[in-house]
Protein backbone atom coordinates (compact mmCIF):
# COMPACT_ATOMS: atom_id res chain seq x y z
CA UNK A 1 0.00 0.00 0.00
CA UNK A 2 2.85 2.38 0.81
CA UNK A 3 4.50 1.70 -2.52
CA UNK A 4 1.25 2.24 -4.42
CA UNK A 5 0.53 5.48 -2.58
CA UNK A 6 4.07 6.70 -3.18
CA UNK A 7 3.85 5.90 -6.88
CA UNK A 8 0.47 7.63 -7.13
CA UNK A 9 1.85 10.76 -5.48
CA UNK A 10 4.91 10.71 -7.73
CA UNK A 11 2.78 10.38 -10.86
CA UNK A 12 0.51 13.20 -9.72
CA UNK A 13 3.45 15.53 -9.07
CA UNK A 14 4.96 14.63 -12.43
CA UNK A 15 1.64 15.49 -14.08
CA UNK A 16 1.52 18.87 -12.28
CA UNK A 17 5.07 19.65 -13.41
CA UNK A 18 4.26 18.75 -17.00
CA UNK A 19 1.13 20.89 -16.89
CA UNK A 20 3.14 23.83 -15.56
CA UNK A 21 5.88 23.44 -18.18
CA UNK A 22 3.46 23.08 -21.09
CA UNK A 23 0.83 25.51 -19.77
CA UNK A 24 0.43 27.34 -23.11
CA UNK A 25 -0.48 24.03 -24.76
CA UNK A 26 -2.74 22.79 -21.95
CA UNK A 27 -4.70 25.96 -21.15
CA UNK A 28 -7.55 26.63 -23.60
CA UNK A 29 -7.57 30.39 -22.88
CA UNK A 30 -5.28 33.15 -21.74
CA UNK A 31 -5.27 33.31 -17.91
CA UNK A 32 -5.57 37.11 -18.01
CA UNK A 33 -8.25 37.42 -20.71
CA UNK A 34 -11.12 39.44 -19.21
CA UNK A 35 -14.66 39.13 -20.55
CA UNK A 36 -17.21 40.58 -18.13
CA UNK A 37 -20.10 39.24 -20.20
CA UNK A 38 -18.89 35.72 -19.39
CA UNK A 39 -18.65 36.16 -15.63
CA UNK A 40 -19.49 33.15 -13.45
CA UNK A 41 -20.22 30.76 -16.28
CA UNK A 42 -20.89 27.16 -15.30
CA UNK A 43 -18.44 24.43 -16.37
CA UNK A 44 -18.66 23.59 -20.08
CA UNK A 45 -16.52 22.31 -22.92
CA UNK A 46 -15.20 25.81 -23.53
CA UNK A 47 -14.62 26.47 -19.84
CA UNK A 48 -14.02 23.12 -18.04
CA UNK A 49 -14.10 24.70 -14.56
CA UNK A 50 -16.24 27.72 -15.36
CA UNK A 51 -15.21 31.37 -15.16
CA UNK A 52 -14.55 33.88 -12.39
CA UNK A 53 -16.01 37.32 -11.65
CA UNK A 54 -14.02 38.86 -14.53
CA UNK A 55 -14.97 36.16 -17.02
CA UNK A 56 -11.50 34.59 -16.97
CA UNK A 57 -11.25 30.86 -17.53
CA UNK A 58 -10.59 29.21 -14.15
CA UNK A 59 -9.01 26.10 -15.62
CA UNK A 60 -6.47 28.19 -17.55
CA UNK A 61 -5.67 30.20 -14.43
CA UNK A 62 -5.17 27.03 -12.37
CA UNK A 63 -2.86 25.65 -15.07
CA UNK A 64 -0.74 28.80 -15.25
CA UNK A 65 -0.90 29.19 -11.47
CA UNK A 66 1.02 25.94 -11.14
CA UNK A 67 4.12 27.73 -12.43
CA UNK A 68 4.54 30.25 -9.61
CA UNK A 69 3.14 27.79 -7.06
CA UNK A 70 5.96 25.34 -7.91
CA UNK A 71 8.81 27.70 -8.82
CA UNK A 72 8.49 29.68 -5.59
CA UNK A 73 8.95 26.68 -3.25
CA UNK A 74 11.67 25.34 -5.52
CA UNK A 75 13.62 28.57 -5.08
CA UNK A 76 13.09 28.43 -1.30
CA UNK A 77 14.44 24.90 -0.92
CA UNK A 78 17.33 25.57 -3.31
CA UNK A 79 18.46 28.50 -1.17
CA UNK A 80 17.91 26.63 2.11
CA UNK A 81 19.83 23.58 0.87
CA UNK A 82 22.74 25.62 -0.51
CA UNK A 83 23.17 27.64 2.69
CA UNK A 84 22.14 25.01 5.22
CA UNK A 85 24.26 22.16 3.85
CA UNK A 86 27.31 24.41 3.48
CA UNK A 87 27.00 25.65 7.07
CA UNK A 88 26.42 22.12 8.38
CA UNK A 89 29.42 20.59 6.60
CA UNK A 90 31.77 23.38 7.68
CA UNK A 91 30.58 23.14 11.29
CA UNK A 92 30.83 19.35 11.40
CA UNK A 93 34.25 19.16 9.75
CA UNK A 94 36.11 21.87 11.67
CA UNK A 95 34.31 21.53 15.01
CA UNK A 96 35.56 23.56 17.98
CA UNK A 97 34.90 27.28 17.94
CA UNK A 98 33.77 27.15 14.30
CA UNK A 99 31.02 24.68 15.18
CA UNK A 100 30.09 26.70 18.28
CA UNK A 101 29.87 29.96 16.34
CA UNK A 102 27.85 28.55 13.45
CA UNK A 103 25.54 26.74 15.87
CA UNK A 104 24.89 30.07 17.60
CA UNK A 105 24.01 31.65 14.25
CA UNK A 106 21.64 28.76 13.52
CA UNK A 107 19.96 29.22 16.92
CA UNK A 108 19.46 32.95 16.24
CA UNK A 109 17.89 32.25 12.83
CA UNK A 110 15.58 29.72 14.46
CA UNK A 111 14.00 32.53 16.50
CA UNK A 112 12.58 34.25 13.37
CA UNK A 113 9.40 32.71 11.90
CA UNK A 114 9.47 32.35 8.13
CA UNK A 115 6.21 34.24 7.53
CA UNK A 116 7.35 37.13 9.72
CA UNK A 117 10.61 37.41 7.80
CA UNK A 118 8.65 37.31 4.54
CA UNK A 119 6.38 40.15 5.63
CA UNK A 120 9.40 42.22 6.71
CA UNK A 121 11.10 41.50 3.37
CA UNK A 122 8.00 42.65 1.51
CA UNK A 123 7.91 45.85 3.59
CA UNK A 124 11.53 46.55 2.65
CA UNK A 125 11.73 45.36 -0.96
CA UNK A 126 8.09 45.55 -2.06
CA UNK A 127 5.47 42.97 -2.99
CA UNK A 128 6.19 40.12 -5.35
CA UNK A 129 7.49 36.58 -5.29
CA UNK A 130 11.21 37.35 -4.94
CA UNK A 131 11.33 38.92 -1.47
CA UNK A 132 9.16 36.31 0.31
CA UNK A 133 11.02 33.51 -1.44
CA UNK A 134 14.37 34.88 -0.24
CA UNK A 135 13.12 35.45 3.31
CA UNK A 136 11.52 32.02 3.72
CA UNK A 137 14.60 30.37 2.22
CA UNK A 138 16.75 32.05 4.88
CA UNK A 139 14.25 31.04 7.57
CA UNK A 140 14.42 27.40 6.45
CA UNK A 141 18.23 27.40 6.36
CA UNK A 142 18.75 26.61 10.09
CA UNK A 143 16.34 23.66 9.85
CA UNK A 144 18.40 22.10 7.08
CA UNK A 145 21.67 23.05 8.76
CA UNK A 146 20.81 21.52 12.12
CA UNK A 147 19.59 18.21 10.65
CA UNK A 148 22.52 17.81 8.27
CA UNK A 149 25.04 18.86 10.92
CA UNK A 150 23.87 16.11 13.29
CA UNK A 151 24.23 13.47 10.59
CA UNK A 152 27.58 14.86 9.39
CA UNK A 153 28.98 14.78 12.94
CA UNK A 154 28.16 11.07 13.15
CA UNK A 155 29.75 10.42 9.76
CA UNK A 156 32.80 12.46 10.76
CA UNK A 157 33.68 9.92 13.44
CA UNK A 158 33.44 6.84 11.22
CA UNK A 159 36.55 4.91 10.17
CA UNK A 160 36.33 5.73 6.46
CA UNK A 161 36.83 9.44 7.20
CA UNK A 162 39.87 8.67 9.37
CA UNK A 163 41.24 6.42 6.63
CA UNK A 164 40.82 9.13 4.00
CA UNK A 165 42.58 11.62 6.29
CA UNK A 166 45.49 9.23 6.90
CA UNK A 167 45.87 8.78 3.14
CA UNK A 168 46.44 12.52 2.91
CA UNK A 169 43.36 13.41 0.90
CA UNK A 170 42.49 17.13 0.96
CA UNK A 171 39.71 18.12 3.35
CA UNK A 172 37.61 19.52 0.51
CA UNK A 173 37.78 16.21 -1.37
CA UNK A 174 36.90 14.20 1.73
CA UNK A 175 33.88 16.39 2.46
CA UNK A 176 32.48 16.58 -1.08
CA UNK A 177 33.47 13.15 -2.38
CA UNK A 178 32.95 11.03 0.74
CA UNK A 179 31.09 12.80 3.54
CA UNK A 180 28.40 14.56 1.49
CA UNK A 181 27.26 11.48 -0.51
CA UNK A 182 26.61 9.62 2.75
CA UNK A 183 24.32 12.34 4.12
CA UNK A 184 22.70 13.02 0.75
CA UNK A 185 19.65 10.72 1.30
CA UNK A 186 18.86 12.72 4.44
CA UNK A 187 19.17 15.98 2.51
CA UNK A 188 16.81 14.75 -0.22
CA UNK A 189 14.22 13.61 2.31
CA UNK A 190 14.33 16.88 4.24
CA UNK A 191 14.23 18.92 1.03
CA UNK A 192 11.06 17.14 -0.07
CA UNK A 193 9.27 17.84 3.21
CA UNK A 194 10.54 21.42 3.17
CA UNK A 195 9.10 21.91 -0.32
CA UNK A 196 5.63 21.13 1.04
CA UNK A 197 5.95 23.65 3.87
CA UNK A 198 7.33 26.28 1.49
CA UNK A 199 4.33 25.76 -0.80
CA UNK A 200 1.99 26.48 2.09
CA UNK A 201 3.94 29.53 3.28
CA UNK A 202 4.18 31.15 -0.15
CA UNK A 203 0.49 30.48 -0.82
CA UNK A 204 -0.31 32.21 2.47
CA UNK A 205 1.83 35.19 1.45
CA UNK A 206 0.00 35.43 -1.88
CA UNK A 207 -3.32 35.06 -0.06
CA UNK A 208 -2.41 38.09 2.05
CA UNK A 209 -1.72 40.05 -1.13
CA UNK A 210 2.03 40.31 -0.51
CA UNK A 211 3.26 37.75 -3.03
CA UNK A 212 2.29 37.26 -6.67
CA UNK A 213 0.20 40.21 -7.83
CA UNK A 214 -2.81 40.41 -10.17
CA UNK A 215 -3.37 39.79 -13.01
CA UNK A 216 -0.81 36.96 -12.68
CA UNK A 217 -2.10 33.51 -11.83
CA UNK A 218 -1.14 31.92 -8.52
CA UNK A 219 -3.08 29.39 -6.48
CA UNK A 220 -2.85 31.34 -3.23
CA UNK A 221 -3.86 34.54 -5.00
CA UNK A 222 -6.80 32.81 -6.68
CA UNK A 223 -8.08 31.57 -3.32
CA UNK A 224 -7.90 35.13 -1.99
CA UNK A 225 -9.66 36.60 -5.02
CA UNK A 226 -12.39 33.98 -4.88
CA UNK A 227 -13.26 34.24 -1.19
CA UNK A 228 -15.84 36.97 -1.77
CA UNK A 229 -17.52 34.96 -4.53
CA UNK A 230 -18.05 32.08 -2.11
CA UNK A 231 -20.62 34.17 -0.24
CA UNK A 232 -22.44 34.72 -3.52
CA UNK A 233 -22.55 31.00 -4.22
CA UNK A 234 -19.65 30.89 -6.69
CA UNK A 235 -16.95 28.82 -5.05
CA UNK A 236 -15.10 27.54 -8.13
CA UNK A 237 -12.40 30.25 -8.23
CA UNK A 238 -11.29 29.50 -4.68
CA UNK A 239 -12.16 25.80 -4.61
CA UNK A 240 -10.08 24.40 -7.47
CA UNK A 241 -6.76 26.14 -6.71
CA UNK A 242 -7.30 25.23 -3.06
CA UNK A 243 -7.73 21.58 -4.01
CA UNK A 244 -4.61 21.77 -6.18
CA UNK A 245 -2.62 23.17 -3.26
CA UNK A 246 -3.83 20.48 -0.89
CA UNK A 247 -3.09 17.65 -3.32
CA UNK A 248 0.39 18.93 -4.15
CA UNK A 249 1.32 19.44 -0.49
CA UNK A 250 -0.06 16.04 0.53
CA UNK A 251 1.77 14.31 -2.33
CA UNK A 252 5.05 16.01 -1.47
CA UNK A 253 4.66 15.15 2.22
CA UNK A 254 3.96 11.49 1.44
CA UNK A 255 7.07 11.33 -0.71
CA UNK A 256 9.08 13.11 1.96
CA UNK A 257 7.97 10.67 4.64
CA UNK A 258 8.73 7.74 2.38
CA UNK A 259 12.19 9.06 1.59
CA UNK A 260 12.72 9.76 5.29
CA UNK A 261 11.86 6.16 6.14
CA UNK A 262 14.27 4.88 3.52
CA UNK A 263 17.02 7.17 4.82
CA UNK A 264 16.27 6.11 8.39
CA UNK A 265 15.60 9.67 9.52
CA UNK A 266 12.04 9.30 10.80
CA UNK A 267 11.05 12.61 9.19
Amino acid sequence: MKSRLTMLCLLFLALVVLVAVFAPLVAPHSPTEVNLSSAYLSPSLGHPLGTDASGRDIFSRVVYGARSSLLGPLGVVALAVALGVSIALVAAWFGGWVDTGLSAVIDVLFSFPGLLLAIIAVAVFGVGLGAPMLAIGIAYTPIMARIVRSSALRERELPYIAAATVLGLPARRIVWRHLLPNVWPLIVAQTTVMFGYATIDLAAISYLGLGVQPPSSDWGLMVAQGRQAILAGHSAEALYPGIALVLVVLSVMVLGRRLGDRAGTGL
